[in-house]
């Protein structure tokens, strides 16, 4: 009965948390490569996981109300609590670290405009009015 249907519901929301956690390794080397797409995809692959279990979760409450938790039920519950904690800390850390790529791909496009325009005045001559150059006339 209900027991049965909360201890699967826990147990299915569990493997999902596992599987996320399982990923941090991952979750790190794609935002270390600073590829878009790869991290794009990470993203939706977490959002589809993260979806499953939300839509699950919502019939909690109610299962809760018509069974009596017991041992195995906590059990699952002490394991998702530990799950979440360990991905937490690891979107935490992820956070920090797609700041930083963002603030170092921010300095790099400064640095590449100004050498951009720096290449530009260069190409374009000398920014001095030619009226103001020295010349070898005598006036």
């Amino acid at each position: 009965g209900a027991d049965r249907a909360l201890v699967d519901l826990l147990e299915e929301i569990r493997c999902g948390l596992a599987g996320l956690v399982d990923g941090i390794g991952e979750q790190a080397a794609v935002i270390a490569s600073r590829d878009v797409e790869s991290i794009q995809a990470l993203l939706d692959r977490r959002a589809t996981v993260i979806e499953r279990m939300v839509g699950g979760s919502d019939r909690i409450p109610e299962l809760l109300t018509r069974s009596r938790p017991d041992g195995a039920a906590r059990d699952l519950v002490d394991g998702i609590e530990g799950l979440l904690a360990q991905l937490m800390e690891a979107d935490r850390a992820a956070t920090q670290a797609m700041e930083h790529l963002c603030a170092g791909l921010q300095k790099e496009l400064q640095q590449a405009r100004a050498v951009s325009s720096a290449a530009q005045v260069y190409q374009s001559g000398s920014p001095v009015p030619p009226q103001a150059r020295f010349s070898d006339r005598e006036v």
